[in-house]
């Protein structure tokens, strides 16, 4: 616009407009400038100059500009609008929320008023609320991409990834040139579980935009730690470190991976670096970034688990807790309800599946709440066939789920799942039932959410109960690990050629899962094979990374990697049935042996393990003595592999005190399940009438049943 040119204030008002929207900050702001220099009280062209600054991030100036033009106007909703996202960036969120709830009430009709509310609210953390704001925004503009991104994502933090995918589609599909949309579109696809779309989408990201590497590149990784594919995994996510090598996530994926894999290379160091950046979120009080599962077998302290999980928490709990239970009336049964995702082919059912048909049904009402996939196993027919009121819950959001459990007016609620795959903490944090516990899945402290953790005198002392856990702690008198093992009769003992051992040496095993391998035992177990001529080391298969890398690590300690044994993974009955052909159960560090503690000790294999620091870490302690066998646990690591090897050379010792298990087994508390759910009935029992009485939740132990 040349300076000669004669031109109306509003004609010059509309050309800076213009130039504001194409993106001609400098010209715009000139023009507005000028108009002010004449006309100082131009109301709308302070409020347009306040709406420029504020894109240049000048919140005071910009603020101070729109709150001018207010006083002139006071009821224009685009004014509001204006100053609500002002305030929004100045982190003044209540004001911010009440500008917009104002714009929306003056312009009804103005799908942006409707959109920065619901921006709005999703900061703030009221979810359902900038749901229903986004949908409004949605419905006056049905192709307004920056409002069905946000509905889905509104949805995705609820829990309802089904429901949040078409709108994700949509924002795709209105502006398939964003970045943002893209990734998140292949994100709900990757949380969904359709991984063969999630990986082409995160490809197709990649090329795209190659300049946005890190996050598609890490979550590119995950998916393929979750199809299996740990090699390539590892890849990705060492390449997403090079771009960040500070950035949690990538820390987290990485180790995982790694472990998976039983690839220890530069370990030490990657170790090091997720340690640090644990502590340094901690000491600034920050979510920091990885998982409550990933923790457990990290060499961090039970005080560092604990602080990691209650700032998880925290997070989860922003803008979802709250109470959706109601006040009832008082009736005979107590209604208990359990959650869980694991009611398929998993540890988890195996050790739950007698269950639901021990509870005393003249004194409790038994619900189960399950989100599994119907896999058709065995063990998911017998739990539902146990159970009085199954709720299929598959694909369900958090939000329905924990409406369903304050509608059937569940008195006590347990989660099994903790900080596990495919967990919904989301319901907890909802609080759809007066008295909430955690327990089994997740052998540590939940770091909020529930009331209560369930545990035993071993697994969680009374010493140590304040530094390790959130929660108040309900102990049971024996192991806290139920088990449904009495039901499972054991075949005749396989021949040991069968199995790919040897007949007439020591056979070590060890059945955990990969991850909880590191190369501090593994040497250990090295340096028993190598003083024990013949003898062989028996571990579950794994992933083929696993397998190689582990007869990689043998050869570089001098074994003959043909004395790694690999054990195919077979039905529950037929693995119970070959373990009796192992010699002696070598446990694992951090996260020790659980499931599978019991499974060998239940074979008649005596298990050795050594004292831990912290919950994961003892429970194998904990089922050894539940089962009398105390002289298994060592104190340390030392101990552990000289006994070890004393075991293996004085075979009449290992023989007595196989014979001592195998005689426990019958009289044992550890195999008493019907007693043991007697004693967690007792204590659901106990946590009920203290909240009914009024009083906070507080730690207790129930006291030994007499003989």
């Amino acid at each position: 616009m040349s300076q000669n040119t004669q031109v109306s204030v509003p004609q010059a008002l509309q050309y800076a407009i213009a130039c504001h929207r194409q993106g001609k900050l400098a010209e715009a702001e000139g023009i507005y400038r000028q108009i002010l220099d004449l006309h100082p009280d131009y109301a709308d062209a302070l409020h347009l100059l306040g709406a420029l600054l504020y894109q240049k991030n000048q919140h005071e100036q910009a603020l101070e500009l729109v709150e001018k033009a207010m006083e002139r106007l006071p009821d224009q909703s685009y004014y509001h609008n204006t100053r609500g996202r002002i305030f929004l960036a100045m982190g003044r969120g209540a004001e911010a929320v009440a500008d917009l709830e104002r714009a929306v009430a003056l312009e009804p009709q103005n799908a942006e008023a409707h959109f920065n509310l619901a921006e709005t609210l999703m900061a703030r953390g009221r979810l359902a609320e900038a749901e229903a704001a986004y949908r409004r925004a949605l419905t006056l503009r049905p192709i307004f991409a920056q409002a069905a991104e946000g509905l889905g994502n509104a949805l995705r933090a609820q829990g309802d990834l089904g429901g949040a995918l078409p709108y994700l589609q949509l924002a795709n599909s209105l502006e398939a040139k964003s970045f943002v949309f893209a990734l998140n579109l292949a994100l709900a696809f990757h949380m969904l579980g359709h991984l063969d779309l999630a990986i082409g989408r995160y490809q197709k990201i990649l090329e795209d935009f190659p300049e946005r590497q890190i996050e598609p590149r890490m979550n590119l990784a995950s998916c393929y730690a979750l199809v299996g594919d740990k090699q390539r995994s590892i890849q990705e996510f060492m390449a997403a470190r090079e771009l960040a090598p500070r950035h949690p996530v990538i820390l987290d994926g990485l180790y995982e991976a790694k472990r998976q894999a039983c690839d220890w290379e530069d370990l030490p160091g990657l170790e090091a670096d997720c340690v640090d950046s644990i502590r340094s979120a901690i000491a600034a009080q920050q979510n920091t970034g990885f998982r409550g599962f990933t923790v457990l077998y990290l060499p961090l302290s039970a005080e560092e688990i604990r602080e990691n999980n209650r700032l998880l928490c925290q997070q989860i709990a922003a803008g979802l807790s709250g109470q959706l239970w109601r006040e009832r009336a008082p009736r005979q049964r107590l209604r208990i309800g359990y959650l869980t995702a694991d009611v398929k082919e998993h540890p988890t059912a195996h050790l739950i599946l007698d269950l639901f048909t021990l509870h005393d049904k003249s004194r409790f009402e038994i619900f189960l709440y399950s989100w599994a996939v119907d896999d058709k196993s065995p063990h998911r027919q017998r739990i539902k066939d146990g159970v009085e009121h199954f709720v299929e819950c598959y694909r369900l959001p958090d939000k329905e789920i924990a409406e369903r459990i304050a509608a059937d007016e569940v008195d006590v609620l347990i989660d099994l799942m903790g900080h596990t795959a495919d967990n919904r903490l989301g319901v907890l944090a909802r609080r759809p039932a007066p008295v909430q516990l955690g327990y089994l899945g997740y052998p540590g402290t939940y770091g909020g959410l529930v009331d209560y953790l369930v545990a035993d005198p071993v697994v969680m002392p009374e010493s140590v109960e304040s530094a390790e856990s959130v929660e108040c702690v309900a102990r049971l008198p024996y192991c806290y690990q139920i088990n449904s093992h009495r039901q499972v009769a054991l075949g005749p003992v396989p021949p040991r050629k069968a199995l790919g051992l040897p007949e007439d040496a020591m056979v070590f095993c060890c059945m955990n899962n990969s991850f909880k391998l590191d190369p501090f035992v593994f040497a250990i177990w090295c340096r028993l094979l190598e003083q024990l001529p013949g003898s062989v080391l028996w571990l579950l298969q794994g992933p083929q990374a696993m397998l190689d890398n582990l007869k990689k690590a043998a050869k570089e300690q001098g074994i003959d990697p043909k004395r790694l044994v690999f054990a195919p993974r077979v039905t529950r009955e037929e693995h119970l049935t070959r373990l009796q052909a192992a010699d002696l159960f070598l446990d694992t560090r951090f996260y020790n042996a659980h499931t599978t503690a019991t499974d060998a000790l239940w074979a008649g294999v005596p298990v050795l393990t050594v004292q831990g620091r912290s919950f994961s870490s003892r429970v194998a302690e904990s089922l050894l003595r539940a089962v009398n066998l105390p002289e298994m646990v060592q104190q340390d690591w030392m101990a552990y592999e000289a006994e070890a090897l004393r075991l293996a050379q004085e075979p009449e010792r290992l023989q007595e005190i196989r014979a001592k298990l195998w005689a426990n087994r019958e009289q044992a508390p550890l195999f008493d399940t019907a007693a043991w759910v007697q004693d967690v009935e007792a204590i659901y029992q106990q946590c009920w009438e203290r909240f009914q009485a009024g009083q906070a939740p507080q730690s207790f132990s129930l006291a030994p049943r007499s003989a």
